[in-house]
């Protein structure tokens, strides 16, 4: 089958270290998007408004792409792989599966749900809604209030903290009064 190379065992350990190599790099690249660049509203949360988190130079996006490129050359490599290695897995097979019906219901199977898998993305139509100025990924919820409407953040002092006294005594939290303070 391999003409082109005369050492076969060779050219399978190099397919196997890259395919290694490409599984590291897709699952780093995917804790890095799930962990460290955090989706709009984890990074709101956390880091505030207005924020963007960048890593080496690279924003959430554009690690996306490089996830998805990486996942493509891991999938040419591995169909490489199952090239490489049809005739032994041909035996496999058929020794597994002696009936030939059932030998071919499962590689209609195996063949058939993997290209759906990639192929029904390309025909997908995205559920399209438009975005209010209140509308923050969350659809469950209806409407944030703005920040310049809230009465307790417009009127409050924005660097000015409050005496720990007069706090204590609103929260019935001083060391004689009631509450749920220590005693």
């Amino acid at each position: 089958m391999l003409q082109w190379c005369k050492n076969r065992s060779q050219v399978n350990l190099i397919i196997d270290a890259f395919m290694f190599i490409m599984a590291s790099v897709i699952a780093g690249i995917g804790l890095l998007l799930k962990y460290v660049l955090l989706p709009g509203r984890s990074a709101r949360v956390i880091y505030g408004e207005r924020t963007e988190l960048f890593y080496l130079g690279l924003n959430r996006h554009d690690w996306g792409a490089v996830h998805f490129w990486a996942g493509l050359i891991f999938i040419l490599l591995l169909i490489v792989h199952i090239i490489l290695h049809w005739r032994m897995i041909g035996c496999i097979f058929r020794r597994m599966f002696e009936k030939s019906l059932t030998r071919w219901i499962l590689i209609m199977l195996v063949g058939i749900v993997p290209l759906l898998f990639v192929a029904a993305p390309l025909f997908i139509t995205p559920d399209v809604r438009p975005l209010t100025p209140n509308y923050y990924h969350n659809p469950r919820i209806e409407e944030y209030p703005r920040k310049e409407e809230t009465p307790e953040i417009k009127n409050k002092p924005v660097n000015k903290p409050e005496p720990a006294d007069k706090l204590e005594k609103e929260r019935g939290t001083g060391r004689r009064g009631g509450g749920r303070g220590r005693s």
